[in-house]
């Protein structure tokens, strides 16, 4: 793998330097900013920003934030408090987040990993559903209270009836749920393959995806441990269960096998996210987009392109342009690598979004759309975080995040 291409030189940049003014404060004292989750509430040009907020590692439950733009003063302000119906959903240590719909609006669900460190204390997953008058209220009591460590999460329409599969990935015991109206049903036990409900197989990264052009989502698990076993695709029966034959692998990640240095065991690649993404807009079934670790001192993104019946091929080195979709960290610093990718599809074909997890040795990129089915770096940037994309009054820009508590949205650059 190649060494990490040299990043766009502002290394820093202001909160004055958004091109929306942004006015809010952190939820707790000394919380960071997770992620920033943009998504449509009230006004169909500016949308909501949901904003997660962690203290340290985790082991802190943290109000969520919804900021919302006001015409009058063209700025970004916490609008929390009139967003909500009652109390303020908190989330401990988000890991991600996933957007769907119902028939009120919106709903949001969010993976709480909790405390990321001995003793590893764990907790209980977020959700957030539409009033169906513009407002949001807290439903995570619909959700089991067992403490959780999740890792990621997903959803997607599962039958004919439109009704909502919801996976959660815990990294002890899998959690499954149908969104049927307004009934969250629990169906983790009959829905999963037993497969995945041993306690030595652990998936860190999750997708709904439809891989079969049925319309419906199946589900794709990444796994945490190439060395150990494989990350797999389980088809979905048509009404949400996911039992419609033996699971099918996906391709490996580039990573090759090494012993950890932090404990004596030996591990194979990590995938840390998984997204659809469709490389023909026409095509009625998903592609796919991994993006990877190497014992946190290396990252890799991947393309996956699907042959229409759930059979991927990484086309990677074919569309991606450049060096910069792969690192390995030859010497012995850990924790350079790349959290998450987002596919931005502005009018002209997706985009891909990385975000990385150590902000000033990796970069966060955007790979733009070539317009031939290939992407070049069109950006890279250090000294803060691409978090997301959005389409602001029109106007297409990057969510950047700035020493962690900063907001800025900046241009969304040319192709």
């Amino acid at each position: 793998m190649a060494e990490t291409p040299k990043a766009d030189p502002d290394i820093r940049i202001r909160r004055e330097d958004s091109l929306i003014k942004m006015v809010f404060e952190p939820t707790a004292k000394g919380a960071h900013i997770a992620e920033v989750v943009p998504f449509t509430l009230n006004d169909p040009e500016y949308p909501a920003l949901l904003v997660l907020w962690v203290v340290d590692l985790g082991g802190t439950k943290v109000p969520l934030q919804v900021l919302t733009y006001d015409h009058e003063t063209k700025t970004y302000i916490d609008g929390t408090e009139e967003v909500f119906q009652g109390r303020v959903p908190k989330a401990d240590n988000p890991r991600a987040a996933s957007i769907f719909g119902t028939d009120k609006g919106l709903g949001i669900v969010i993976a709480n990993t909790g405390l990321d460190r001995a003793p590893f204390s764990r907790a209980t997953n977020t959700l957030i559903l539409p009033t169906g008058d513009g407002h949001l209220k807290d439903a995570s009591r619909m959700l089991p209270q067992d403490l959780q460590f999740s890792h990621d999460v997903s959803t997607g329409v599962i039958n004919e009836r439109g009704d909502i599969g919801i996976y959660i990935n815990s990294m002890y015991v899998p959690e499954y749920f149908i969104m049927r109206g307004e009934k969250l049903i629990d169906a983790s036990a009959d829905y999963l393959p037993n497969a995945i409900h041993r306690d030595d197989k652990k998936f860190t990264a999750s997708e709904l995806a439809d891989v079969n052009g049925d319309g419906f989502a199946d589900l794709i698990l990444g796994s945490s441990d190439e060395h150990n076993w494989r990350s797999v695709i389980y088809l979905n029966n048509g009404s949400g269960r996911f039992d419609r034959g033996g699971p099918s692998e996906l391709p490996r990640t580039p990573f090759p096998e090494r012993k950890l240095q932090f404990v004596d065991r030996t591990v194979g690649g990590t995938v840390v996210d998984i997204q659809r993404m469709k490389l023909d807009e026409a095509q009625p079934y998903d592609d796919l987009l991994v993006t990877s670790n190497d014992a946190y001192m290396g990252y890799a993104t991947q393309i996956l392109r699907n042959d229409g019946h759930g059979e991927f091929t990484d086309v990677t080195a074919q569309l991606i342009q450049g060096d910069a979709k792969s690192y390995f960290n030859n010497t012995s610093k850990p924790y350079t690598w790349q959290l998450r990718a987002i596919v931005f599809d502005h009018g002209s074909g997706p985009d891909i979004l990385t975000k990385s997890e150590a902000r000033f040795e990796v970069p966060s990129y955007v790979f733009g759309n070539n317009g031939d089915g290939t992407f070049g770096v069109d950006a890279s940037v250090v000294g803060s975080a691409i978090t997301n994309a959005g389409s602001f009054g029109g106007t297409n820009m990057l969510i950047r995040l700035v020493d962690s508590t900063d907001i800025v949205l900046t241009d969304y650059p040319a192709h």
